[in-house]
């Protein structure tokens, strides 16, 4: 968090940063919800003011996907989040076709939740298809690992 709000204060439009100060905040918010009250409600108003900065970034949009599906609290919410979550990736894959781009990160993270997604709606062909994704973007990526073993030994 400490580095996420450095980030913010040396560049006060870093989008990405703005994101990952909400995505702590969302998760400070999800362990410990009485030390922190406002984090859940500040933790929106930051990723809607990353949203604004850069509605297109593929890591904001990432972030704001993964906070709507940790934070889903039934299966509709979930399901627009698993929306969300295929924006990201796509975005992120169209942003990995342009000519010569800064290595960015969010792309085999983006799969990864994908599959998670998939595995808590049943969907096994579907998670195994984002978990190779995740594996070809980052093939040494063990939590991809992890969730591919659990897929392929039932």
């Amino acid at each position: 968090m400490a580095a996420a709000n450095r980030a913010v204060e040396a560049k006060k439009q870093f989008a990405e940063a703005i994101a990952l100060e909400s995505a702590c905040l969302a998760r400070m918010a999800r362990l410990s919800p009485l030390r922190s009250p406002f984090a859940a409600s500040r933790s929106k108003s930051t990723i809607g003011k990353a949203l604004q900065l850069a509605p297109r970034n593929p890591r904001v949009l990432l972030l704001d996907a993964v906070n709507a599906y940790e934070g889903a609290a039934n299966g509709v919410e979930k399901d627009h989040a698993t929306g969300k979550l295929k924006r990201a990736v796509a975005a992120l894959e169209a942003e990995r076709q342009d000519v010569v781009h800064v290595p960015g990160w969010g792309l085999a993270e983006a799969y990864i939740y994908l599959g998670r997604a998939c595995l808590d709606r049943g969907d096994t062909v579907a998670a195994r298809d984002a978990l190779e994704h995740a594996l070809l973007a980052a093939p040494e990526f063990a939590e991809a690992r992890r969730l591919m073993t659990k897929i392929t030994s039932g």
